[in-house]
């Protein structure tokens, strides 16, 4: 699996190494216009849902231990597109997989906002 994930890999659109491993973070809805209509990093639209897309990756790489800068993991990601997920099993604590979920909601309108993220971490914190 890992040859045809570089060879898929290598027919993509990519300027460089930083850009494979930053597609990991990209929501979605970025990462489809990156990569199938072209768009440039520059010319993509970050919003507040993608940032919470990119803060739960984050989340997910720290309590998953996957690491950070995962070559292997964004191109995946960059090869299968929306079919590739996080496996949310790796995650310890129920409800910070919950919480990472949400956040890594397919449609920007499932995620929540960053105060809403804010109040569950401090929620969880309390306990």
């Amino acid at each position: 699996p890992l040859a045809a994930i570089e060879r898929k890999a290598k027919q993509l659109p990519l300027r460089s190494e930083r850009e494979v491993l930053r597609a990991l973070y990209l929501a979605p809805e970025l990462l489809d216009k990156w990569v199938n209509d072209g768009l440039e990093e520059e010319e993509l639209r970050y919003t507040n849902e993608s940032d919470v897309y990119a803060m739960g990756m984050i989340l997910y790489q720290l309590f998953s231990g996957l690491g950070f800068h995962s070559a292997y993991a964004s191109a995946q990601r960059l090869v299968w597109g929306p079919a590739w997920a996080v496996d949310l099993g790796k995650i310890g604590h129920p409800e910070v997989a919950s919480m990472i979920a949400t956040c890594l909601a397919p449609s920007p309108a499932d995620r929540p906002t960053a105060v809403d993220l804010d109040t569950v971490v401090r929620t969880m914190v309390i306990r």
